[in-house]
């Protein structure tokens, strides 16, 4: 695994929504960590958990991400799966993969990540942005290691070029209240959990 760590002129709440919401992989990231419009046309299934809550995306028979074929997964088809905790105040526990198409467990072919993501506010409109990428495949080379980290940087430059634009359009309007869509079931439970945690601690 190799840390990182990113500034966002924007504010948590918006890294939050984007991180609840890995459908924009396939076009935020679709020369990068998405590669399919298979990921947003498949419905995650959402878990309230007593501290946050765990999203769990499971795409079949589909194509490996561009950095997947870079690090040597097969071209296709193959299926991919995202299982991650999201935990007040702001912490992603990441378990994501892709395997040759209709296996299962530890195969030749697979390749299987985690991550952890922390955000944190510096500001009323700034936060800092804490990861680390680590894979379980060809442990002894740093060249995968570096490459998988490089990759994730420039995925994660895409979401703060996309990010900081909503907060600059967000900050160039009038003040209105946000709409949630149907696809916002995870978003729309951890901010009702987290609102109503912090009235709880404003309340002691």
């Amino acid at each position: 695994m190799k840390p990182g760590y990113m500034h966002y002129d924007a504010s948590h709440d918006l890294i939050t929504d984007n991180l609840l919401d890995f459908s924009h992989l396939s076009f935020v990231h679709e020369k990068s960590l998405g590669g399919t419009t298979q990921i947003a046309e498949t419905r995650a299934h959402v878990d309230l958990l007593s501290n946050g809550v765990r999203l769990t995306r499971r795409v079949h028979g589909s194509v490996p991400a561009p950095y997947h074929v870079s690090i040597g997964a097969p071209r296709g088809p193959v299926d991919r799966w995202w299982i991650y905790d999201y935990l007040i105040p702001g912490v992603l526990l990441l378990d994501s993969g892709v395997r040759p198409a209709g296996t299962t467990g530890d195969v030749e072919g697979m390749l299987h990540f985690h991550s952890c993501q922390a955000i944190t506010p510096s500001g009323p409109k700034t936060t800092h942005y804490f990861f680390m990428q680590a894979h379980s495949f060809k442990l002894d080379d740093a060249d995968i290691t570096e490459h998988l980290y490089q990759s994730v940087v420039g995925a994660f430059g895409e979401d703060r070029r996309m990010i900081e634009a909503q907060q600059a359009i967000i900050d160039s309007n009038l003040p209105a209240p946000m709409l949630g869509l149907p696809m916002d079931a995870a978003l729309a439970q951890y901010r009702r959990l987290y609102g109503r945690i912090l009235q709880s601690e404003a309340s002691a």
